[in-house]
């Protein structure tokens, strides 16, 4: 009795399984009613242990398709970052002044390829982890003042204060 009331009440609160747990119960009941104790005992527990692992396949199966579902929304994330750092806007811009400092004067041409690929070198890297030490991103903001100083003409400075590591 003390089983079917807290069976009720898991079916009162809506518990996922609460019903197939009580349907296990009065197969077990009814068992119960018409053999013996004995045979009754032990089809009982057998009943009621295949209704667990029928309730457990169901709950593995919505955990495994919740996992591959954050895999999906991760992956989609990634994908979405990588476009906010490549924005068409700015990769354009970029590749104009890069075609002016390449006419104008080939070495600082060469120079701005080469941090304009330390900078997409640098998203690589970072763009599957969760976290980012803080080496990493200085690293990326100092690439990315490079390359706006080809594109900008302007000198930036950098400075740092108090960083722990």
């Amino acid at each position: 009795f003390f089983s079917f009331g807290i069976v009720v009440f898991g079916i009162y609160k809506r518990m996922k399984g609460a019903i197939i747990v009580l349907l296990a119960l009065l197969i077990c009941a009814l068992i119960n009613a018409i053999t013996y104790y004995d045979i009754s005992l032990f089809a009982g527990f057998g009943i009621i242990l295949l209704s667990m692992f029928y309730i457990l396949s169901v709950r593995t199966k919505e955990q495994r398709l919740a996992y591959e579902e954050s895999l999906v929304q991760s992956t989609r994330l990634r994908l979405e970052l990588l476009k906010k750092n490549i924005q068409p806007h700015f990769l354009m811009n970029t590749l104009t002044s890069l075609i002016d400092w390449v006419e104008e004067s080939p070495q600082k041409g060469v120079a701005f390829i080469e941090a304009l690929a330390q900078e997409f070198k640098l998203f690589n890297q970072i763009e599957n982890q969760t976290l980012i030490p803080i080496g990493q991103e200085i690293e990326l903001c100092r690439s990315h003042l490079d390359i706006m100083e080809y594109r900008k003409e302007i000198k930036y400075h950098w400075e740092e204060e108090n960083i722990d590591p």
